[in-house]
């Protein structure tokens, strides 16, 4: 550890905010530092958790990424009320049977035709408690047999309402069968083959919409709008999750020391905890900590040269929890006790990327946060709605690259007036 002292704050500490109110008696003591305080730091995967996703990636980009989304409509109706009569009457058919596609259009850039292909994707299984959710059990059922329907839309024609045709036959079958009608969504095409839709988690989740009557039988006749719902696995917690999900056949590459991973599908966050030098933060002033992170070009990620976010975020998991997925589960919102995103890069850019976390250093110093042990996680701002997979070195890497923290502090003066 090397400490300097900084004539003038204005001239080292470009701006801070603490600056204007330390400066008439601290100035002359202030000291500056970079220590390497990283004592544990790991990437864990599976972010976020199943049918937590705000939007889902469905996509197929050659070698590099394959994910399907999959909707159930666990409960279908067998009556309905005629428009022009107030009695139930039985469904007996049905009728202009589609899904309806709410697609984020500022994610969604293809360079050239896209299909959209909707698989019938009902294991069948009669166990209530089962998930059904396994990657090795559903991705066989995106076969030619089970296809319900399928639309090719020229890039221009994605707008952020699509509409994909369903087997009218298949769905009457479903709901006279009281059968669930589960839906795997498949994207394919030569360049850029994905899109983004919405989810239940943002309310805008895709909607099975049909006439209930028989074709050319349908007057009078309004159309029935159904959103996800599932009935399994019964009594488990996931039940709410597993109404709309993205499952992932192939992600992008696992890494090893001495790099670290943030970012990509299946979505990763790196958990890093700090031993803060005492003598600093118990003992001084912390008017400026900067977390130091060393990037590592990444061209194997998918849109490896679009830019977007990584956030740090302070964990509020206590040191009772020993198991860093979990810890990484609780976090404090982004953006707050001041910390800062970084800019916007991309995963094949590299070099010394940094953020403010002067604020969490004070609150570890004060206990305004539940943050015990001293820990922050790392992020993208897309978690687990883009294929963006960012490298760091770790504390395994080699020593000038290591993750690090600069420090600018002033230390306490005794009752005499000393620092």
């Amino acid at each position: 550890m090397v400490a300097a002292g900084i004539g003038a704050c204005s001239d080292n500490l470009e701006s801070n905010a603490a600056c204007p109110s330390l400066c008439p008696g601290l100035a002359d003591s202030l000291r500056d530092t970079v220590v390497d305080a990283v004592m544990i730091d790991s990437s864990v995967s599976g972010f976020p958790a199943i049918g937590q996703e705000p939007f889902l990636l469905i996509g197929t980009r050659g070698d590099t990424l394959d994910t399907r989304g999959i909707i159930r409509y666990d409960s279908l109706p067998t009556y309905y009320v005629p428009t022009n009569s107030p009695a139930d009457s039985a469904i007996v058919g049905v009728d202009s049977a589609y899904l309806m596609l709410r697609v984020d259009t500022s994610e969604t850039k293809p360079g050239a035709p896209v299909t959209i292909s909707l698989y019938d994707v009902d294991t069948g299984n009669t166990d209530s408690t089962a998930t059904d959710t396994a990657v090795a059990v559903l991705a066989p059922l995106f076969s030619p047999d089970r296809l319900l329907g399928s639309k090719t839309f020229a890039p221009e024609s994605l707008v952020d309402s699509l509409r994909v045709p369903l087997s009218n036959d298949s769905v009457y079958y479903k709901l006279s069968h009281g059968r669930p009608l589960r839906v795997g969504i498949q994207v394919t095409g030569t360049d850029r083959a994905q899109i983004r839709i919405g989810t239940s988690v943002n309310f805008v989740p895709p909607q099975l919409m049909f006439k209930p009557a028989p074709h050319g039988d349908t007057t009078g006749v309004g159309s029935v709008t159904l959103s996800p719902m599932t009935r399994t696995p019964v009594g488990s917690p996931l039940i709410n999750d597993l109404q709309d999900y993205l499952i992932v056949l192939k992600g992008t590459p696992n890494t090893t020391a001495p790099l670290l991973t943030v970012g990509g599908l299946p979505g990763h966050r790196v958990y890093l905890r700090f031993n803060m030098p005492s003598s600093i933060v118990d003992s001084s002033t912390v008017v400026r900590a900067t977390l130091l992170l060393m990037q590592v070009s990444n061209p194997l990620s998918p849109d490896a040269h679009d830019s977007t976010t990584v956030w740090p975020q302070a964990l509020l998991a206590s040191s009772a929890i020993t198991d860093l997925g979990r810890a990484l589960r609780l976090l404090a919102a982004a953006g707050a006790i001041g910390l800062d995103t970084l800019e916007r890069f991309a995963p094949a850019d590299s070099g010394l990327r940094q953020f403010e976390m002067v604020q969490l250093v004070r609150a570890w110093h004060t206990g305004l946060t539940a943050t015990d042990p001293r820990a922050l996680a790392l992020r993208t701002a897309l978690e687990g709605e883009s294929g963006a997979e960012f490298w760091f070195y770790s504390s395994q890497g080699p020593p000038a690259l290591r993750p690090r923290i600069r420090l600018t502090y002033a230390p306490n003066r005794s009752a005499g007036g000393s620092p």
